[in-house]
Formats: structure tokens, sequence, C-alpha cells
């Protein structure tokens, strides 16, 4: 009973996660699912958490994570926030004109009714051959780059490389 219990948890959560994604405009793959894989997952019914750890690989529409923990949390009010942290952690997604963005950090949070991802240590993000890095990097996944660094801080400096454009020369 607990065991199906669990799976019955999981499934649900996973359906909620689709269809929250799939009704905030994710250009939806194949079949619309979330895959999420890893060494291994734990359920605390306590505080209605999921915690998946050991090479976490989350596939969904078009976007990619990577990461060594993923942990997914029920917002108060609704929604779900999920936590994600690495050695690096790494995202990718495709975008629709065929370009993508991609990015990499210590560790990151991912909200996913405000679609945006928050970058935090050794945070760098690249598109379009672009690179901005930083402590923090807040990612629109609609839009792309949000806003980077800490405005509060001297210490915390935010660092862009510009691709040049081919001259013709």
């Amino acid at each position: 009973e607990p065991l199906q219990a669990m799976r019955q948890l999981i499934f649900t959560l996973l359906m909620l996660i689709r269809f929250s994604l799939a009704n905030h405009g994710f250009a939806q793959q194949g079949n619309g699912q979330v895959e999420i894989s890893s060494d291994s997952i734990e359920h605390n019914g306590e505080n209605g958490t999921l915690v998946y750890t050991g090479k976490v690989v989350v596939r969904h529409t078009d976007i990619t994570i990577n990461a060594n923990q993923l942990t997914i949390k029920e917002k108060q009010g609704g929604g779900h926030i999920v936590h994600v942290s690495g050695s690096p952690l790494r995202f990718k997604q495709a975008a629709a004109d065929g370009k993508s963005i991609s990015g990499e950090a210590s560790r990151g949070r991912y909200d996913i009714d405000l679609e945006t991802l928050v970058l935090q240590q050794n945070a760098k993000v690249t598109q379009n051959g672009n690179t901005v890095t930083g402590d923090t990097i807040r990612v629109n996944l609609k839009t792309g780059i949000a806003s980077a660094g800490n405005k509060n801080s001297t210490s915390s400096r935010v660092r862009t490389v510009i691709k040049s454009g081919e001259t013709g020369r």
C-alpha cells in the first residue's frame, strides 16, 4: 500500500508539472511527457516533497536540466517550485527559431508558474553566442535573460561577452 501511494503521488505531481508547463506556453515535444531519471528518489509525505538524487536528468518539452539533486515542492497557494543543485547543474532550452539558450551554476531554482530559472553561484548563461557570467542570473525562459547580478552587493560583478558580427572584409 505505501509503495502504491507513493507511485500515485509521483504520477500526480508529474501530471501537475506537465499541465502547468503546457498551460504556460511551452512548446510540446512529441508526447509532452515529463521525464525525470536519477539514481534514487525519496518522497517525504510530511512536507510534500520529492527529492531526486544522483545524475538527475529532466526532459520536458524543449528543456533539459542535468543536476546532482532535484527537489520538487508545492508553493504556498498552489504551483510548484523545483530546486536543483549540481557540480555544476546545467540546462539547455531550444527555441522555436532554432537558436538555444544554455547555462550552468552550482545551484538554481525553477518557478514553473513564472517560467523563470534563477541560477546562483558561478552562474553562466549563453544565448546566440553571447555569454553572461555572475553570481546570480535570472532567466525568463520565454524571453531570455531577464537580469544578472545583485544591485545590493558591491562585491558581486557581472561580466558579458558579446559575439561580434561577421564584417565581410
